[in-house]
Order: C-alpha cells, then sequence, then structure tokens
C-alpha cells in the first residue's frame, strides 16, 4: 500500500500528518510522490500515525531496512543496501523517466528494480574508470621511460 493511499484511508490530510510527525506539507507530499524517503525517526512517526508497518507504505525494492543492535540503541536504521557505510544518491531526471523506469521496462532488460539498474550502472562505470586509469598509468610509465631516454640515462 502506498503512503498516500494510507493516509486517506485514515482520513487524515496532508498537512495535518506532516505537523503531527515534525515536518510541512511540501516535504510530505515529496514522500508521497517517493521523492525522497523519511528519516528512520519521521519514518516510525509516519508509521505510528497511520497505524501501519513500513512495508504497508513502502515496497521491499524502495526501502531497505534493519535493526541496530546497540545495547543503548534499538532504533531503526534505514539504508539503501544492507553494507554498513553507503554512498546515497539521488537524480532529478524529467518527468518522462517516470515512464520508461517502468517495472515492466527494467524487468525486459533484465533488472529486478530501478536500484538493481542503479547498481549495474556503477559496476559498468567502475570497469571503464579501471581501464581508463590502467592507460593512464600505462601512459605515465611510458612518458617517464621517453623522458629517461631523452636524458641519457
Amino acid at each position: 500500500m502506498k503512503l498516500q493511499d494510507r493516509r486517506r484511508e485514515c482520513g487524515i490530510e496532508q498537512a495535518d500528518l506532516a505537523s503531527r510527525v515534525g515536518t510541512n506539507a511540501p516535504m510530505m507530499s515529496n514522500f508521497e510522490r517517493y521523492k525522497c524517503i523519511p528519516i528512520p525517526k519521521m519514518l516510525e512517526a509516519i508509521c505510528k500515525e497511520l497505524n501501519c508497518e513500513i512495508e504497508d507504505i513502502y515496497e521491499r525494492g524502495e526501502i531497505y531496512l534493519s535493526i541496530r543492535e546497540d545495547k543503548k540503541d534499538k532504533s531503526l536504521c534505514v539504508t539503501a543496501r544492507r553494507e554498513p557505510a553507503v554512498y546515497k544518491f539521488s537524480v532529478r531526471l524529467p518527468d518522462e523517466a517516470r515512464k520508461t523506469f517502468t517495472q515492466e521496462n527494467l524487468e525486459k532488460c533484465g533488472y529486478h528494480s530501478l536500484k538493481d539498474f542503479a547498481w549495474h550502472c556503477w559496476r559498468r562505470f567502475e570497469k571503464q574508470l579501471a581501464i581508463v586509469s590502467k592507460k593512464e598509468k600505462a601512459n605515465t610509465h611510458s612518458n617517464c621511460m621517453s623522458a629517461l631516454d631523452e636524458n641519457g640515462k
């Protein structure tokens, strides 16, 4: 179930829910349109106000959840992946991109989700960067060798 659907089902206005959880209506609108994900404490507050679980308003592919195993703090931790250190990345695309990045189109191309697609792109970029770096290193080495030859050493 989507966040907006759940809020409406509960009969709560967007601005009212926003004030109850400590944000404003424009930010709540961003949450409902999935332009951004609330921070963990706010996500907990939203779920409490809507009397639901996180999985009721976010799909598994949209958000990854884990519980901190700290003795003092057993709070909810929301991350883009389960690795301890995560680089968070967001990008603004034209509205037409939404029509292209449908689940059906992603699956046609062999991706499980948009995040899966982004990880694939990152891996491909990493490989390209390694190739370029290797070429640069080879060029630097050959330039050094040429300089040594010119100096007669």
